[in-house]
């Protein structure tokens, strides 16, 4: 059925006109201008209007000096029951989606899909179902009891092949499967009868769960358009399921990722740390072994002329003591005055000769360097390496008490070096403690995982702040002019370093000084 209806904005009528252009009515009544009007602007914005109930198609004709006209179509049961359908449809989804998008866990998912089937499809019952990933079983997650309230039913587990409707859902691919008249259940006793319907709830072509309905309480008719609502709605859960299942594993991912990343940063900082600590030894290591190489050479060169230049001085001694001798036994005032000459240059020469012993100790300190970096590694006792070392010293050691181990610790290492370096440690400690009326020094080893560590700790004069850091430079001394030359703790220092060692110092002047001596257990030296 269609008319045309027409509209006169100059003398605001409206009219209608039947099929074949004869005056008529819509659905029997007349329109005013303002009802045709308002109809119409319905229709501009839809592109049909609602009259009486039905449903009419509105489509514009023509527009000329202030009258329109549009051809208007009422709609038939059919369609409109399609539309009607349809729309329905889309607003289910639309709002069972906005309810899912809330879900926080697959549970949430599960309830709120039993929720929104008694909600928005209006069944009587609901449950969703979960096939086990066995395949040969299937699980409950909520579900609704015969008064249509939701329930738990996570306890619940059938076998599939003991489930024919659950099977027959899984072949009825792209359909609900429903049984008419048939036996309804509650907690395996039949409590009524009507239809059961189920459809199964997949992703892609995998069956993950199925959703069950019935209409066990107020026996509503199951209709094709409710079929298809159930469908929609068991491919939406579907698709959420998946969704959330894809989100989590790649949550799961990105977290493993990011534990990964950071075990590898830490890993690699780590490494980073110990490259840069190896750097900074390798480079220590280095300077010291240049050091010594460089100290040796020029002890050696340095040691040759120095040795003829002492035996000719004094040759020179003995020759003007003679001459002087010689000379004293004549008798005149020129031979006087000669004497006295003789006599100064026999002092100098005196002097001369403690000047050279000076050196020559100097050198005697160097000298063991020479062959240190052809030093090979021995294993030994720390202990009675350091009772033989007290017992070479050449002062007075009595006041030196070693700090028996419960254990004996061995280590592998340069000997020479460790003697050398501890020597000049004790050497210092003795000098510190030689005006103390109970002088006392206390020599303690401590196992440090790869490490050992000599601790040297005395009650003598003390370390000055002000000198404290300036102990281990060369030459540096606090003694009086011929009582040191300020290598022992420089030699020291750089003895411990040429092993990937170290030396540590804290003293408080007027009480004491603490020097510990780290040495590796199993490091060769580095030459």
């Amino acid at each position: 059925m269609h008319c045309y209806l027409t509209l006169n904005d100059e003398t605001q009528t409206a009219s209608v006109l039947d099929a074949h252009g004869e005056p008529g009515a819509l659905l029997g009544e007349t329109l005013s201008f303002s009802d045709a009007s308002q109809l119409l602007s319905v229709a501009e914005k839809t592109g049909y209007f609602v009259f009486k109930g039905l449903r009419f198609s509105v489509k514009p004709l023509l527009s000329k000096a202030g009258a329109s006209c549009y051809l208007v179509f009422q709609e038939s049961d059919i369609d409109y029951e399609k539309t009607r359908s349809l729309t329905r449809a889309l607003e289910v989804l639309r709002n069972i989606s906005q309810d899912l998008d809330q879900c926080k866990t697959l549970d949430e998912i599960y309830y709120c899909s039993v929720n929104g089937v008694l909600h928005y499809l209006d069944f009587d019952r609901a449950a969703i179902f979960l096939l086990n990933p066995d395949g040969e079983s299937i699980v409950g997650t909520w579900g609704t009891d015969c008064n249509g309230a939701i329930r738990d039913e996570h306890s619940l587990v059938e076998r599939l092949q003991d489930s024919p409707w659950y099977q027959g859902a899984v072949n009825a691919a792209g359909k609900v499967y429903v049984q008419q008249n048939a036996s309804l259940f509650e907690n395996h006793e039949v409590v009524g009868h009507g239809w059961h319907a189920v459809a199964a709830i997949r992703y892609s072509e995998d069956t993950v769960g199925w959703l069950v309905a019935d209409n066990l309480i107020h026996s509503r008719h199951f209709s094709p358009n409710d079929q298809t609502l159930m469908l929609l709605f068991s491919q939406t859960i579907g698709q959420w399921i998946a969704r959330f299942k894809a989100e989590q594993n790649l949550k799961e991912l990105n977290e493993s990722l990011e534990q990964k990343v950071e075990q590898k940063t830490s890993e690699l900082q780590d490494i980073i740390h110990s490259l840069a600590t190896t750097r900074e030894n390798l480079v220590s290591t280095e300077k010291a072994r240049t050091l010594a190489n460089f100290t040796a050479g020029i002890a050696h060169e340095i040691n040759n002329p120095i040795g003829f230049i002492r035996s000719n001085l004094s040759f020179i001694g003995k020759v003007s003591g003679k001459v002087v001798e010689s000379v004293s036994q004549l008798d005149s005032a020129l031979v006087g005055h000669s004497i006295e000459h003789l006599k100064e240059v026999e002092e100098v020469i005196e002097e001369s000769v403690q000047g050279l012993d000076r050196v020559t100790h100097i050198i005697s300190l160097l000298q063991p360097l020479n062959n240190l970096s052809d030093e090979q590694h021995q294993s030994f006792d720390v202990i009675q390496s350091i009772d033989f070392i007290i017992l070479s010293l050449e002062k007075n050691a009595d006041c030196i008490s070693v700090m028996q181990p419960e254990n004996p610790i061995t280590v592998e290492l340069p000997m020479q070096v460790f003697t050398l370096a501890l020597e000049n440690v004790l050497t210092n400690a003795l000098e510190a403690v030689q005006d103390n009326p109970g002088p006392a020094i206390t020599v303690r080893v401590i196992e440090q995982d790869d490490h050992i560590a000599v601790e040297v700790t005395d009650n003598g004069i003390g370390i000055s702040a002000a000198n404290l850091n300036s102990i281990f430079d060369p030459f540096f001394t606090t003694k009086a002019v011929g009582d040191g030359v300020g290598l022992g703790l420089s030699l020291s220092e750089n003895l411990v370093k040429m092993i990937n060692g170290s030396i540590k110092v804290t003293s408080t002047e007027g009480k004491g000084t603490s020097m510990t001596l780290v040495f590796p257990r199993g490091i060769k030296l580095n030459g």
